[in-house]
């Protein structure tokens, strides 16, 4: 059953805890990536304590099923009348990389989701990548959160151009060393006045093998090279990284 929305506009459907904050004793505020794209922050009453409506106390790294309930005057609030696990990706909590790789993930997803309305592809793609780092090892870990954030960032429609200048479109040949500019969006040629982030030819080639699905070719350095191409985009995703790094 997919997602549904009621007359009064409340959601049914899947999605993932992004972030939670605790309000008072036991009620939480939750921000969640829906299956329809979207990042909503809402209400979760009693959250902290009902397990009985809130599977897992609202975890991270938790695929549910979540209903919403509209209240207040004129049914202007929303909040989380129940969530249900629908899948619990366990052998993520088992693994230090794994849970930095994973929490990586989410502060993307909160950064990119929900810029294009209904539609459902940073989702799918976050859903799939835990999917994987449930069983990754290490470098497997790494190359999932470089590959996580070019394609949101791809699919947001902030691509970071790898190929050829990004302003004057003068080609960047792979056997080459280049320069990368974060608010130019990609390689800028020296011509145009190149920038700080080099990558060499080498590192150019395994990092295209790693976005090709080579978990075998990361290096750490691939994550700082995120963090400074992603900086214009996903704060919240390049501050986690930076805080992840350590662990590679």
């Amino acid at each position: 059953m997919g997602a549904t929305v009621n007359a009064g506009g409340a959601f049914s459907g899947l999605g993932y805890v992004v972030a939670r904050r605790e309000r008072g004793e036991s009620d939480l505020s939750v921000a969640l990536l829906l299956e329809d794209g979207s990042v909503r922050w809402t209400t979760a009453r009693a959250g902290a304590k009902s397990t009985r409506r809130f599977g897992a106390g609202l975890s991270a790294f938790t695929r549910y099923r979540v209903s919403f309930a509209r209240s207040g005057a004129g049914g202007r609030s929303e909040r989380i009348d129940e969530a249900i696990v629908d899948r619990a990706f366990a052998g993520i909590h088992t693994d230090l990389r794994r849970m930095a790789a994973a929490g990586v993930l989410s502060a993307v997803a909160r950064d990119m989701g929900g810029e294009l309305a209904h539609d459902e592809g940073i989702y799918l793609a976050y859903d799939q990548a835990l999917d994987r780092i449930e069983r990754a090892d290490s470098l497997g870990c790494g190359a999932e959160i470089v590959r996580f954030f070019i394609v949101t960032f791809e699919h947001a429609g902030h691509g970071v151009v790898r190929d050829r200048c990004v302003r004057c479109d003068r080609e960047a040949p792979w056997e080459r060393s280049v320069t990368y500019r974060a608010d130019a969006g990609g390689v800028l040629c020296a011509r145009c006045g190149g920038g700080p982030f080099v990558v060499r030819s080498g590192e150019r080639a395994a990092l295209e093998a790693v976005l090709a699905g080579d978990d075998a070719q990361f290096a750490p350095w691939m994550l700082r090279w995120i963090t400074y191409v992603g900086a214009p985009h996903a704060r919240l995703g390049v501050e986690c990284t930076e805080s992840a790094v350590r662990y590679w």
